[in-house]
Parts: C-alpha cells; structure tokens; sequence
C-alpha cells in the first residue's frame, strides 16, 4: 500500500507536474509569447514601418514630388512661355508687323500716292487693296498662323507633355510602386515570415 501511494503518488504528481508544466510553461509560453510576439512584431514591423513608410512616405513624396513638379513645369514653363513669351511675341509681331508695315505702308502709301496722282484708278485700287491684300494678308496669314500656333501649343505640347509624360511616369510609378514594393513586400515576406513561422 505505501509502496503503491507513494509509486502513484510521486509517479503521477511528477508526471502531470512536469508535463503540464511542460505544456503550459513552456508550449504556451514559447508558443504564445514568442509565436505571437514574433508573428505580431514581424506583422506590425512590416506592416506599419515597411508598407507605410514606403507606400505613405516614398510614394506620396515621389508623386507629390513628380506631380508638382511636373505641373508646375508644364503650367509655369512650357504654358507661361510658350503661350506668354512665343504666342505673345508672334501674335504681337505679327499684328504689328501686318498692321504697321503692310497695312499702314500700303493704305497710306500706295493708297495716298495713287488717290493724289490716279484718282480715277481709286476705286479699283483701293478695292484691290482693301479686299485682296488686307484681307487675304489679315485673314488668311494672321488666322493660320494664329490658329497654327495655338493648335500646335495647345495639341501638340500641353496634351503630349501632360497625357503622355505625366500619366506615363503616373501610371509607371504607381503601378511599379503597387506591383513591385507592395506586392514584393507584402506577398513575398509576410508569406515567407508566414509560412517559415508556421
């Protein structure tokens, strides 16, 4: 009898006292403790640090930074001088030179020179001038080159430069920032650290 109370007595208290302290202990404890410490530090590290930083930081900085720039390039640089400075110049050039050189040398030159020598030829002259000359030369001239202009600046440069470049690099930086950091990142080392946990 006491050989049997103290066999199961010691045998069974020692038993289940190292096993459940094995299994509480040191199952629970490193699974619980350390599994979870290091899956939830790991998950939080990556996401809070890796995918926030480089999504928030790297990618409103690059799109902030290639989104102004590149507007505030195209607005202030190729918009203000081209259509400022080339539209301006030539708009002013042009009507001037049209103006002041044709229209003025013409009309008064030709114009008094013949109405004070050929006044029966006025009509016709003046006619031809008026019709032809000024109207062919302001019409015809300035409104091509005017429309030629602002069509080319406007179709050619403002939509290539802004359609093309910026929704290039937009899409190319989104989609290389999304596919490669996200998805490399996020698929790649979460499911690593993941499956190498599990």
């Amino acid at each position: 009898f006491i050989y049997l109370f103290i066999y199961l007595f010691i045998y069974l208290f020692i038993y289940l006292f190292i096993y459940l302290f094995i299994y509480l202990f040191i199952y629970l404890f490193i699974y619980l403790f350390i599994y979870l410490f290091i899956y939830l530090f790991i998950y939080l590290f990556i996401y809070l640090f890796i995918y926030l930083f480089i999504y928030l930081f790297i990618y409103l900085f690059i799109y902030l930074f290639i989104y102004l720039f590149i507007y505030l390039f195209i607005y202030l640089f190729i918009y203000l001088f081209i259509y400022l400075f080339i539209y301006l110049f030539i708009y002013l050039f042009i009507y001037l030179f049209i103006y002041l050189f044709i229209y003025l040398f013409i009309y008064l030159f030709i114009y008094l020179f013949i109405y004070l020598f050929c006044c029966p030829i006025y009509l016709f002259i003046y006619l031809f001038i008026y019709l032809f000359i000024y109207l062919f030369i302001y019409l015809f001239i300035y409104l091509f080159i005017y429309l030629f202009i602002y069509l080319f600046i406007y179709l050619f440069i403002y939509l290539f430069i802004y359609l093309f470049i910026y929704l290039f690099i937009y899409l190319f930086i989104y989609l290389f920032i999304y596919l490669f950091i996200y998805l490399f990142i996020y698929l790649f080392i979460y499911l690593f650290i993941y499956l190498f946990i599990y």
